[in-house]
């Protein structure tokens, strides 16, 4: 398996949340070499910084079930940035920029206008795929749907390609049905 965890993944696995557990027992498939190292590229370092900052904001200004301060923000985040450079749990990874266009372009114009996908959604699945992921770990259902779509395996899935009662057809299309009745219902 080589997985790729997108930014909320992180941000739970980094902070006091309630998938902060679920977050931690899927990294320990890095820990224990079941997983290579999760690949960072630029746009996680960067979203993570601002998804900090931003959970922060949310505490401030709305009824949040987690609590977050700047200072545990800057502790998360440098707690981050300690393991990227460890390279243990995850690492630093390059992307060329053109071919993230054109993966994010040809991924787009076929799943978008059908499903609805935003941007980061796009940007993460595509980013995956051109490091050579099998495998999307994130909390944030629309994305894992997108991943799916593109023949992923996600954290809500354990054998083929799954999601909440949902399988991939032929063409590619979401075919509605108990999916997992086939698959089966273990997570990874």
């Amino acid at each position: 398996m080589k997985a790729y965890a997108d930014t909320n993944f992180y941000t739970s696995a980094l902070t006091v949340h309630s998938r902060h557990e679920i977050a931690w027992k899927l990294l320990e498939n890095v820990a224990s070499g079941a997983s290579e190292p999760l690949p960072v590229p630029l746009i996680l370092r960067l979203e993570i910084v601002n998804a900090l900052q931003r959970m922060v904001f949310e505490c401030r200004h709305s009824f949040q079930t987690y609590r977050l301060t700047t200072e545990t923000a800057s502790v998360s985040e440098a707690v981050f940035f300690d393991r990227l450079a460890d390279g243990n749990l995850w690492r630093n990874r390059f992307v060329f920029e053109d071919e993230l266009q054109s993966r994010f372009a040809n991924i787009s114009h076929r799943h978008t206008a059908k499903h609805g996908f935003r941007t980061y959604d796009i940007l993460h699945v595509s980013t995956a795929l051109m490091l050579g992921c099998d495998t999307f770990w994130s909390f944030d259902e629309k994305t894992k749907k997108l991943a799916v779509l593109e023949r992923m395996k996600t954290n809500c899935s354990s054998g083929q390609y799954a999601f909440r009662g949902f399988s991939v057809g032929k063409e590619g299309d979401l075919i509605q049905g108990d999916a997992f009745a086939q698959i089966g219902r273990n997570t990874l």
